[in-house]
């Protein structure tokens, strides 16, 4: 299977934020229900930060729904739109897009990982919202003999002998293919250190119900042992 990867639109023609980052943010007095749900969600991304093994696939944590119940965002600039994925700030670890209803409804039908979801609302929008993040995959489970990156600050291509020189942290780094060891049964693939990406499926049915606020990126992913 063929994955395109995917991120939120930056463009401030559609997003609505001139900046190109973000258009909605969170206010830690005015975006919880109470200080607990506010010390909980807090407290979790904390533990998040720091041990990065509670978003792994394999050890995945889920947060509580009874102690998290809403997060409520607000709008960074008056012209940011009402589009179906927003940017928000400030990032938190464990969770990735903020969608709408609509996009979730359609996400939902597809072969998703395990993934934590918190309802949300953006002050003055009419849709409805969710924040999710999906657990991840380790990068030690790319298969370097084949996936190739460009390196911009080299201008060139190039080959990572194995996960330790990949783990380098380098921010010129961009991916072109990248291959995996082993099979994900996923319409989604959250891969670390390169982002999200989607099966082409889920891109034609995002595409068709008129989904705004994702961009395909030109990086491709493959399932090689299918």
């Amino acid at each position: 299977m063929k994955y395109i990867k995917t991120d939120t639109e930056y463009e401030p023609k559609i997003t609505g934020s001139p900046n190109g980052v973000y258009s909605v943010e969170i206010k830690e007095k005015k975006s919880f229900k109470s200080k607990g749900e506010r010390n909980y969600f807090n407290e979790f991304v904390k533990k998040n930060n720091e041990d990065i093994r509670r978003v792994y696939e394999q050890n995945f944590v889920k947060i509580d729904n009874k102690r998290i119940t809403e997060i409520i965002y607000f709008p960074s600039y008056k012209k940011a739109k009402n589009i179906d994925v927003v940017q928000y700030c400030p990032f938190q670890m464990g969770f990735q897009l903020l969608i709408s209803e609509k996009a979730y409804e359609i996400l939902k039908k597809y072969r998703i990982p395990a993934y934590n979801i918190i309802p949300s609302k953006i002050e003055t929008f009419d849709k409805k919202y969710f924040m999710i993040g999906f657990s991840m995959i380790e990068n030690k489970n790319i298969d370097f003999n084949k996936s190739k990156f460009y390196d911009f600050k080299l201008e060139k291509e190039i080959v990572y002998k194995n996960n330790n020189d990949y783990a380098e942290i380098n921010f010129s780094r961009y991916p072109l293919e990248t291959y995996l060891k082993e099979r994900y049964n996923y319409d989604i693939i959250n891969l670390q250190g390169e982002g999200i990406y989607f099966s082409e499926d889920l891109i034609t049915a995002l595409e068709k119900n008129g989904i705004i606020g994702f961009v395909r990126k030109k990086s491709i992913l493959y399932n090689e042992t299918e």
